[in-house]
């Protein structure tokens, strides 16, 4: 049979897969939180939105810091608002020692919002601008301010809109915050447009003109502009900002909302081993025919079968435009709602993971080599195929300078790892880079099983 034949057939059997669609449509859906509260705790207007102490601990205060207040925002939209950061620092003249930027410093936390707000904040109005910066200071026991930076949002660092045809662009404005899902990055919110969930990812609250230099978001959208994979998650929109006059700013990448995540999270939702540490994996190296018992596996291993063969696709479709992506875990494969699986995030970076970065990259700090090539690639591959087979993510890795040590599982039949699988796993890991197979080679193995298994 034509490898066209095997991939339809994966195709078409995800359409009677329960299982995989069950698991791609969680109960509990990604950063949602039915208990969030639709704003921020306020004081006249004014919400504290975060603060930033440098290299703070218990044991060695900051010597600098920002608290980032917001002054009528609306957290449902973007560019709503104003944005007012109080820069300090800490003064080190002893008559200044119990002066309130030490003190904030001292404790890690951030300037008092009823403070701001009687000595400061009166000082600003009127607000014009979307982002006023002030620097504060005690001197001789005196605290002052002023203002060192006045900036709109059209004065942002954002670079120009890239002509990208192929992938469609909406306006900042027409997106909708969703209170109720709660993220824990800065640069990613879940979102309403035209009435459909989004994930939207972006700058930060505030960017710096480091931007102009290198904006890894727009690098990401004009680098996964290249493939048309349906393997490979793509945008939905281009996210633009108001041009006033001017070109259109870029100011982010709209992909669908995918409410199981990434394969990790889907892991982490249904895991079932202990920590790595309670198991003696030393003692278990991958090539070994002993086996450790740990609960019952939960994902079937037909569907582990399918979303192999959807990972070394993705990843097949890639290389062969000559591309690779360096830093592969199982964060960079995501299940949609339909139950496949489809590979983003997927940006070239020129660094290792400790735990998936094939040996060759680095022995030491001095002598690193972060060339991307297929065979590294196929090297964190064997490692995602294991974490899922395995349905595991600890490692025992310290240094990625030589093979992970990996355990497998005995089972009951219905989801025993077969003994073919785990040579195609061994065989990814091989010390050699020439001696790995390509994700072709990868993908004819995982379809001519996939199809004698239908």
């Amino acid at each position: 049979m034509e490898m066209g034949g095997y991939v339809s057939k994966i195709i078409s059997y995800y359409s009677g897969d329960t299982e995989a669609k069950n698991l791609g449509n969680p109960k509990e859906a990604l950063h949602f939180d039915s208990t969030m509260a639709p704003s921020l705790s306020s004081h006249h207007g004014i919400n504290v939105v975060e603060g930033v102490s440098s290299n703070f601990s218990v044991f060695n205060p900051a010597e600098s810091g920002e608290t980032v207040s917001g002054y009528q925002l609306d957290l449902t939209k973007f560019d709503r608002g104003h944005l007012i950061i109080v820069k300090y620092e800490r003064s080190w003249a002893p008559e200044d020692d119990d002066s309130l930027e030490n003190e904030i410093l001292q404790r890690g936390s951030v300037m008092p919002i009823p403070y701001f707000h009687q000595n400061i904040f009166p000082s600003l109005l009127p607000l014009d601008s979307y982002i006023t910066t002030v620097r504060f200071a005690t001197r001789d026991g005196v605290p002052s301010f002023k203002v060192v930076d006045w900036r709109d949002i059209s004065e942002q660092p954002y670079n120009k809109m890239p002509r990208i045809l192929n992938i469609p662009v909406a306006t900042i404005s027409n997106l909708s915050r969703s209170p109720q899902f709660l993220t824990d990055r800065g640069d990613i919110d879940i979102v309403t447009y035209g009435g459909e969930l989004y994930t939207f990812k972006h700058h930060g609250i505030f960017p710096n003109y480091a931007l102009e230099y290198e904006d890894r978001c727009l690098e990401e959208a004009i680098h996964i502009a290249r493939f048309s994979s349906p393997y490979i998650l793509r945008p939905s929109y281009l996210i633009s900002g108001k041009s006033d006059g001017g070109p259109l700013p870029f100011r982010g990448i709209l992909y669908p909302y995918l409410p199981a995540g990434s394969l990790a999270d889907v892991l982490r939702r249904i895991q079932t081993t202990k920590p790595f540490e309670k198991v003696t994996l030393d003692s278990l190296p991958l090539w070994t025919s002993k086996s450790t018992e740990v609960p019952k596996l939960k994902i079937s291993w037909s569907t582990k079968l399918r979303w192999c063969a959807d990972m070394a696709k993705s990843l097949a479709d890639m290389h062969a435009q000559k591309a690779y992506v360096g830093h592969l875990t199982p964060d960079n494969f995501f299940l949609d709602k339909y139950g496949a699986v489809k590979l983003g995030d997927i940006t070239p970076i020129r660094g290792f993971n400790v735990h998936y970065s094939a040996p060759e990259v680095t022995g030491t700090h001095d002598n690193a080599d972060f060339t991307l090539m297929s065979a590294r690639d196929v090297f964190s591959l064997g490692i995602v195929f294991w974490n899922l087979a395995e349905e595991r993510l600890d490692s025992d890795r310290v240094w990625p300078d030589r093979i992970p040590y990996l355990s497998w599982t005995s089972v009951d039949k219905r989801n025993a790892v077969p003994p073919w699988f785990r040579v195609l796993v061994k065989d990814c890991m091989h010390m050699n880079p020439s001696q790995r197979p390509s994700t072709a080679d990868i993908l004819d193995t995982l379809t001519i099983h996939l199809a004698a298994s239908v």
